[in-house]
Protein backbone atom coordinates (compact mmCIF):
# COMPACT_ATOMS: atom_id res chain seq x y z
CA UNK A 1 0.00 0.00 0.00
CA UNK A 2 1.25 3.17 -1.10
CA UNK A 3 1.55 6.55 1.38
CA UNK A 4 -0.15 9.51 0.57
CA UNK A 5 2.53 12.22 -0.08
CA UNK A 6 0.63 14.56 2.14
CA UNK A 7 0.78 15.72 6.01
CA UNK A 8 -2.29 15.75 7.90
CA UNK A 9 -3.32 16.57 11.58
CA UNK A 10 -5.74 14.49 13.84
CA UNK A 11 -8.86 16.59 15.46
CA UNK A 12 -10.46 14.54 18.41
CA UNK A 13 -14.14 15.19 19.13
CA UNK A 14 -17.04 13.47 21.13
CA UNK A 15 -19.82 12.72 18.90
CA UNK A 16 -22.98 10.78 21.01
CA UNK A 17 -24.34 7.82 19.35
CA UNK A 18 -27.49 5.89 20.00
CA UNK A 19 -27.13 3.75 22.97
CA UNK A 20 -23.59 4.74 24.43
CA UNK A 21 -22.89 7.56 26.53
CA UNK A 22 -20.10 8.77 24.16
CA UNK A 23 -18.15 7.53 21.02
CA UNK A 24 -14.51 8.92 21.35
CA UNK A 25 -13.63 9.42 17.56
CA UNK A 26 -11.13 10.91 15.38
CA UNK A 27 -11.21 13.10 11.61
CA UNK A 28 -8.30 13.62 9.70
CA UNK A 29 -8.29 17.66 8.43
CA UNK A 30 -5.35 18.47 5.82
CA UNK A 31 -2.50 20.82 6.51
CA UNK A 32 0.50 22.21 5.27
CA UNK A 33 3.22 20.91 8.02
CA UNK A 34 3.44 19.96 11.74
CA UNK A 35 2.26 16.13 11.38
CA UNK A 36 4.08 12.52 10.18
CA UNK A 37 2.70 11.59 6.79
CA UNK A 38 1.40 8.25 8.34
CA UNK A 39 -1.50 10.57 10.26
CA UNK A 40 -2.98 10.33 6.81
CA UNK A 41 -4.07 6.80 7.34
CA UNK A 42 -6.36 7.25 10.06
CA UNK A 43 -7.93 9.18 7.20
CA UNK A 44 -8.39 5.46 5.74
CA UNK A 45 -8.95 3.39 8.52
CA UNK A 46 -11.30 4.67 10.20
CA UNK A 47 -12.52 6.35 12.89
CA UNK A 48 -11.23 6.00 16.59
CA UNK A 49 -14.17 4.50 18.62
CA UNK A 50 -13.52 4.36 22.41
CA UNK A 51 -16.67 2.77 23.05
CA UNK A 52 -18.95 0.46 21.73
CA UNK A 53 -22.67 1.81 21.11
CA UNK A 54 -23.95 -1.57 21.95
CA UNK A 55 -23.74 -2.56 25.85
CA UNK A 56 -24.22 -6.30 24.91
CA UNK A 57 -23.66 -8.93 21.46
CA UNK A 58 -27.06 -9.28 21.67
CA UNK A 59 -28.00 -5.73 21.23
CA UNK A 60 -25.95 -5.01 18.38
CA UNK A 61 -27.41 -7.99 16.67
CA UNK A 62 -30.63 -6.46 17.40
CA UNK A 63 -29.10 -3.31 15.81
CA UNK A 64 -28.50 -5.00 12.54
CA UNK A 65 -30.00 -4.32 9.12
CA UNK A 66 -31.88 -7.83 8.61
CA UNK A 67 -29.33 -8.67 5.23
CA UNK A 68 -26.54 -8.72 8.05
CA UNK A 69 -28.62 -10.22 10.26
CA UNK A 70 -29.31 -12.98 8.03
CA UNK A 71 -25.31 -13.03 7.65
CA UNK A 72 -24.81 -13.00 11.07
CA UNK A 73 -26.87 -16.30 11.92
CA UNK A 74 -25.74 -18.11 8.80
CA UNK A 75 -22.59 -17.63 10.00
CA UNK A 76 -23.48 -19.00 12.78
CA UNK A 77 -24.65 -21.87 11.50
CA UNK A 78 -21.67 -22.86 9.77
CA UNK A 79 -20.11 -22.82 12.91
CA UNK A 80 -22.26 -25.37 14.34
CA UNK A 81 -22.35 -27.44 11.24
CA UNK A 82 -18.56 -27.59 11.39
CA UNK A 83 -18.83 -30.93 12.37
CA UNK A 84 -20.01 -32.11 9.23
CA UNK A 85 -16.89 -30.37 7.22
CA UNK A 86 -14.05 -32.21 5.86
CA UNK A 87 -11.68 -30.05 7.06
CA UNK A 88 -13.05 -28.79 10.38
CA UNK A 89 -10.76 -25.65 11.10
CA UNK A 90 -12.05 -24.29 7.86
CA UNK A 91 -15.31 -23.47 9.47
CA UNK A 92 -13.47 -20.43 11.29
CA UNK A 93 -12.80 -18.64 8.24
CA UNK A 94 -15.18 -19.39 6.00
CA UNK A 95 -17.87 -17.84 8.46
CA UNK A 96 -16.07 -14.86 8.57
CA UNK A 97 -16.42 -14.89 5.13
CA UNK A 98 -20.06 -14.93 5.20
CA UNK A 99 -19.84 -12.50 7.39
CA UNK A 100 -17.32 -9.82 5.44
CA UNK A 101 -17.56 -10.92 1.88
CA UNK A 102 -14.64 -9.96 0.35
CA UNK A 103 -11.93 -9.62 2.86
CA UNK A 104 -9.00 -11.61 4.42
CA UNK A 105 -8.73 -13.47 7.50
CA UNK A 106 -5.93 -13.94 9.92
CA UNK A 107 -7.07 -16.32 13.34
CA UNK A 108 -4.12 -17.54 15.58
CA UNK A 109 -3.96 -18.52 19.45
CA UNK A 110 -1.69 -18.05 22.70
CA UNK A 111 1.74 -18.35 21.92
CA UNK A 112 3.90 -21.53 22.02
CA UNK A 113 6.40 -20.73 23.22
CA UNK A 114 6.57 -17.30 21.39
CA UNK A 115 5.40 -17.98 18.03
CA UNK A 116 1.51 -18.73 17.77
CA UNK A 117 0.73 -22.22 18.83
CA UNK A 118 -2.08 -22.40 15.95
CA UNK A 119 -2.98 -20.34 12.66
CA UNK A 120 -6.24 -20.61 10.33
CA UNK A 121 -5.92 -17.95 7.66
CA UNK A 122 -6.60 -17.54 3.96
CA UNK A 123 -3.92 -15.11 3.13
CA UNK A 124 -2.33 -16.53 -0.24
CA UNK A 125 -5.52 -17.31 -1.59
CA UNK A 126 -6.49 -20.21 0.02
CA UNK A 127 -7.52 -21.91 3.31
CA UNK A 128 -4.48 -22.67 5.54
CA UNK A 129 -4.22 -24.47 8.90
CA UNK A 130 -1.04 -23.24 9.73
CA UNK A 131 1.36 -19.88 9.95
CA UNK A 132 3.37 -20.79 6.76
CA UNK A 133 1.78 -17.91 4.57
CA UNK A 134 1.71 -14.91 7.19
CA UNK A 135 5.30 -13.06 6.66
CA UNK A 136 7.07 -12.11 9.81
CA UNK A 137 5.11 -14.81 12.21
CA UNK A 138 7.93 -14.78 14.75
CA UNK A 139 7.29 -11.23 15.15
CA UNK A 140 3.46 -11.14 15.77
CA UNK A 141 3.47 -10.92 19.48
CA UNK A 142 5.87 -8.17 19.57
CA UNK A 143 3.07 -6.17 17.59
CA UNK A 144 0.10 -7.06 19.53
CA UNK A 145 -2.32 -4.65 21.96
CA UNK A 146 -3.30 -6.71 24.08
CA UNK A 147 -2.41 -8.54 27.53
CA UNK A 148 -1.91 -12.71 27.09
CA UNK A 149 -2.91 -13.11 30.84
CA UNK A 150 -5.50 -10.61 31.28
CA UNK A 151 -8.15 -8.86 29.99
CA UNK A 152 -7.35 -5.73 28.02
CA UNK A 153 -9.61 -2.91 27.49
CA UNK A 154 -11.15 -4.00 24.10
CA UNK A 155 -11.28 -8.15 25.13
CA UNK A 156 -14.24 -9.68 23.43
CA UNK A 157 -14.56 -6.64 21.59
CA UNK A 158 -14.03 -5.62 17.95
CA UNK A 159 -11.60 -2.53 17.56
CA UNK A 160 -9.93 -0.80 14.27
CA UNK A 161 -6.68 0.31 13.81
CA UNK A 162 -6.96 3.90 14.99
CA UNK A 163 -8.40 2.42 18.17
CA UNK A 164 -5.80 0.18 19.00
CA UNK A 165 -2.68 1.94 17.51
CA UNK A 166 -2.79 5.25 18.93
CA UNK A 167 0.56 7.17 18.09
CA UNK A 168 2.69 7.48 14.89
CA UNK A 169 5.63 5.09 15.90
CA UNK A 170 2.79 1.90 16.87
CA UNK A 171 0.96 2.61 13.36
CA UNK A 172 4.37 2.73 11.51
CA UNK A 173 5.78 -0.19 13.53
CA UNK A 174 2.61 -2.55 12.86
CA UNK A 175 2.05 -1.65 9.25
CA UNK A 176 6.08 -1.80 7.97
CA UNK A 177 5.92 -4.78 10.21
CA UNK A 178 3.32 -7.14 9.41
CA UNK A 179 0.55 -5.62 7.20
CA UNK A 180 2.57 -4.37 4.42
CA UNK A 181 4.50 -7.37 3.84
CA UNK A 182 1.61 -9.30 3.76
CA UNK A 183 -0.63 -7.03 1.25
CA UNK A 184 -2.77 -6.63 3.87
CA UNK A 185 -5.34 -3.43 5.01
CA UNK A 186 -6.83 -3.00 8.37
CA UNK A 187 -10.24 -3.37 8.88
CA UNK A 188 -11.25 -4.85 12.74
CA UNK A 189 -9.65 -7.11 15.04
CA UNK A 190 -11.07 -8.92 18.53
CA UNK A 191 -8.60 -10.38 21.21
CA UNK A 192 -10.94 -13.14 22.60
CA UNK A 193 -10.82 -14.61 26.18
CA UNK A 194 -11.41 -17.27 28.23
CA UNK A 195 -11.78 -15.96 31.62
CA UNK A 196 -8.95 -13.79 32.09
CA UNK A 197 -6.22 -15.77 29.24
CA UNK A 198 -6.11 -15.08 25.96
CA UNK A 199 -7.16 -17.68 24.03
CA UNK A 200 -7.53 -16.41 20.28
CA UNK A 201 -6.82 -13.21 17.89
CA UNK A 202 -9.05 -13.00 15.04
CA UNK A 203 -8.43 -10.53 12.13
CA UNK A 204 -10.40 -9.06 9.32
CA UNK A 205 -8.71 -7.40 6.88
CA UNK A 206 -9.74 -5.71 3.56
CA UNK A 207 -7.86 -5.30 0.66
CA UNK A 208 -9.05 -1.82 -0.10
CA UNK A 209 -10.40 1.40 0.79
CA UNK A 210 -13.83 0.69 2.19
CA UNK A 211 -15.34 2.56 5.27
CA UNK A 212 -19.15 3.09 3.92
CA UNK A 213 -20.08 0.16 6.97
CA UNK A 214 -17.89 0.73 9.59
CA UNK A 215 -20.51 0.70 12.52
CA UNK A 216 -22.09 -2.30 10.42
CA UNK A 217 -19.10 -4.03 10.59
CA UNK A 218 -18.27 -3.39 14.40
CA UNK A 219 -21.90 -4.90 15.07
CA UNK A 220 -21.44 -7.82 12.96
CA UNK A 221 -18.45 -8.85 14.72
CA UNK A 222 -19.37 -8.14 17.96
CA UNK A 223 -22.34 -9.95 17.33
CA UNK A 224 -20.90 -12.78 16.03
CA UNK A 225 -18.03 -13.14 19.05
CA UNK A 226 -19.80 -15.48 21.42
CA UNK A 227 -19.93 -18.15 18.71
CA UNK A 228 -16.66 -17.30 17.33
CA UNK A 229 -14.89 -17.97 20.98
CA UNK A 230 -17.22 -21.08 21.98
CA UNK A 231 -15.83 -22.62 18.70
CA UNK A 232 -12.69 -21.91 19.72
CA UNK A 233 -12.69 -23.35 22.96
CA UNK A 234 -14.53 -26.43 21.77
CA UNK A 235 -12.07 -27.38 19.10
CA UNK A 236 -8.99 -26.29 21.57
CA UNK A 237 -10.25 -29.02 24.41
CA UNK A 238 -10.92 -31.59 21.61
CA UNK A 239 -7.32 -31.10 20.74
CA UNK A 240 -8.52 -30.47 17.10
CA UNK A 241 -6.17 -29.71 14.25
CA UNK A 242 -4.37 -27.09 14.05
CA UNK A 243 -5.41 -26.70 18.04
CA UNK A 244 -3.31 -29.92 18.39
CA UNK A 245 -2.65 -33.12 17.09
CA UNK A 246 -5.70 -34.48 16.70
CA UNK A 247 -5.23 -37.66 18.55
CA UNK A 248 -8.65 -37.73 19.95
CA UNK A 249 -10.85 -37.29 16.85
CA UNK A 250 -8.75 -39.72 15.23
CA UNK A 251 -9.20 -42.02 18.07
CA UNK A 252 -13.08 -41.86 17.42
CA UNK A 253 -13.06 -42.45 13.99
CA UNK A 254 -11.38 -45.94 14.58
CA UNK A 255 -14.84 -46.65 16.64
CA UNK A 256 -16.90 -48.79 14.16
CA UNK A 257 -20.21 -47.55 16.08
CA UNK A 258 -21.64 -44.58 14.59
CA UNK A 259 -20.00 -42.01 17.33
CA UNK A 260 -20.54 -37.99 18.03
CA UNK A 261 -19.12 -35.52 20.65
CA UNK A 262 -21.88 -33.23 21.61
CA UNK A 263 -21.34 -30.34 23.86
CA UNK A 264 -24.75 -28.57 25.19
CA UNK A 265 -26.84 -29.87 22.29
CA UNK A 266 -24.77 -29.22 19.69
CA UNK A 267 -22.20 -32.05 18.13
CA UNK A 268 -18.78 -31.00 17.51
CA UNK A 269 -17.54 -33.96 15.93
CA UNK A 270 -19.26 -36.70 14.29
CA UNK A 271 -16.69 -39.99 13.20
CA UNK A 272 -16.23 -41.73 9.84
CA UNK A 273 -18.91 -44.54 10.90
CA UNK A 274 -21.35 -41.52 11.48
CA UNK A 275 -20.55 -39.91 8.81
CA UNK A 276 -21.04 -43.09 6.38
CA UNK A 277 -24.44 -44.50 8.19
CA UNK A 278 -27.69 -43.62 6.50
CA UNK A 279 -29.41 -42.94 9.99
CA UNK A 280 -29.07 -43.44 13.58
CA UNK A 281 -30.94 -43.92 16.85
CA UNK A 282 -31.25 -42.43 20.10
CA UNK A 283 -33.00 -45.38 21.13
CA UNK A 284 -30.22 -47.39 22.80
CA UNK A 285 -27.80 -44.60 22.52
CA UNK A 286 -24.51 -44.35 25.07
CA UNK A 287 -23.97 -41.04 26.67
CA UNK A 288 -20.54 -40.81 28.43
CA UNK A 289 -19.83 -37.88 29.91
CA UNK A 290 -15.87 -36.64 29.47
CA UNK A 291 -14.29 -33.63 30.74
CA UNK A 292 -11.70 -31.83 28.66
CA UNK A 293 -9.48 -28.53 29.48
CA UNK A 294 -12.00 -28.12 31.90
CA UNK A 295 -15.26 -28.38 29.43
CA UNK A 296 -17.97 -30.94 29.38
CA UNK A 297 -18.66 -32.98 26.37
CA UNK A 298 -20.83 -35.96 25.65
CA UNK A 299 -19.78 -39.03 23.91
CA UNK A 300 -22.82 -40.17 22.04
CA UNK A 301 -22.91 -43.94 20.79
CA UNK A 302 -25.45 -44.20 18.14
CA UNK A 303 -26.73 -47.23 16.69
CA UNK A 304 -27.11 -47.15 13.15
CA UNK A 305 -30.66 -48.39 11.43
CA UNK A 306 -32.21 -47.29 8.35
CA UNK A 307 -35.02 -44.39 8.39
CA UNK A 308 -38.12 -44.19 6.11
CA UNK A 309 -37.72 -41.08 3.95
CA UNK A 310 -39.29 -38.41 3.91
CA UNK A 311 -40.24 -35.62 1.13
CA UNK A 312 -40.43 -32.39 2.53
CA UNK A 313 -41.48 -29.26 0.96
CA UNK A 314 -38.72 -27.10 -0.22
CA UNK A 315 -39.00 -24.44 3.21
CA UNK A 316 -39.36 -27.36 5.30
CA UNK A 317 -36.40 -28.50 3.96
CA UNK A 318 -34.00 -25.76 5.02
CA UNK A 319 -36.17 -25.16 8.37
CA UNK A 320 -35.13 -29.24 8.78
CA UNK A 321 -30.94 -28.38 7.85
CA UNK A 322 -31.07 -25.77 9.99
CA UNK A 323 -32.64 -27.29 12.85
CA UNK A 324 -30.29 -30.43 12.26
CA UNK A 325 -26.81 -27.34 12.40
CA UNK A 326 -28.85 -26.49 16.30
CA UNK A 327 -30.34 -23.48 14.89
CA UNK A 328 -32.97 -21.47 16.93
CA UNK A 329 -36.41 -20.59 15.85
CA UNK A 330 -35.13 -16.94 15.78
CA UNK A 331 -32.39 -18.16 13.36
CA UNK A 332 -34.49 -19.73 11.48
CA UNK A 333 -36.99 -16.76 11.39
CA UNK A 334 -33.72 -14.81 9.88
CA UNK A 335 -32.68 -17.15 7.27
CA UNK A 336 -36.25 -17.23 5.86
CA UNK A 337 -37.36 -13.53 6.84
CA UNK A 338 -40.17 -14.94 8.54
CA UNK A 339 -41.96 -14.03 11.31
CA UNK A 340 -40.73 -15.85 14.92
CA UNK A 341 -44.25 -17.17 15.24
CA UNK A 342 -44.11 -18.99 11.29
CA UNK A 343 -40.76 -20.28 12.09
CA UNK A 344 -41.84 -21.95 15.27
CA UNK A 345 -44.86 -23.21 13.39
CA UNK A 346 -42.58 -24.61 10.50
CA UNK A 347 -39.75 -26.48 13.26
CA UNK A 348 -43.45 -27.86 15.03
CA UNK A 349 -44.47 -29.22 11.37
CA UNK A 350 -40.20 -30.45 10.46
CA UNK A 351 -40.30 -32.38 14.03
CA UNK A 352 -43.98 -34.03 13.45
CA UNK A 353 -43.46 -34.82 9.69
CA UNK A 354 -40.14 -36.80 10.12
CA UNK A 355 -41.23 -38.53 13.47
CA UNK A 356 -38.59 -36.56 16.07
CA UNK A 357 -39.65 -36.17 19.30
CA UNK A 358 -37.16 -33.73 20.09
CA UNK A 359 -34.77 -31.00 18.34
CA UNK A 360 -31.55 -33.10 19.91
CA UNK A 361 -32.69 -36.53 18.22
CA UNK A 362 -33.13 -34.85 14.62
CA UNK A 363 -29.55 -33.21 15.10
CA UNK A 364 -27.62 -36.26 16.63
CA UNK A 365 -30.05 -38.21 13.74
CA UNK A 366 -28.61 -35.79 10.95
CA UNK A 367 -25.13 -35.20 12.24
CA UNK A 368 -22.98 -35.57 8.94
CA UNK A 369 -25.06 -37.02 7.00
Amino acid sequence: MSLRAAWWRRTEYNRPHPGATTVVATTVTKCDRGRPRLNALLRQYGTRIAKLPWPSPTVAQRALAPRDARSISAARGLLDAAATDAEPWAALPKALGLAFPGRKVVCYGPPSPEQPAWVITDVGGQLRPDAERIFGRERIFSFRKYELERRDPFANRPANFPTIYRSDDDLEHYLSGILAPNGLDHQLRMACYDGDRFAAYVGVFRDRADRADEMADHAKLFALGPALRTWVADRAALGMVPFGEGQLVRLLDAVPAPTLLVRQNRVVFANAAANACSGASRAGARVTPIDLGGRRFEVVTLKAQARPSVELPPTLQRVAAALANGASDKDVADQLGVSLRTARTYSHRVLERLGFASRRELMLHFARQ
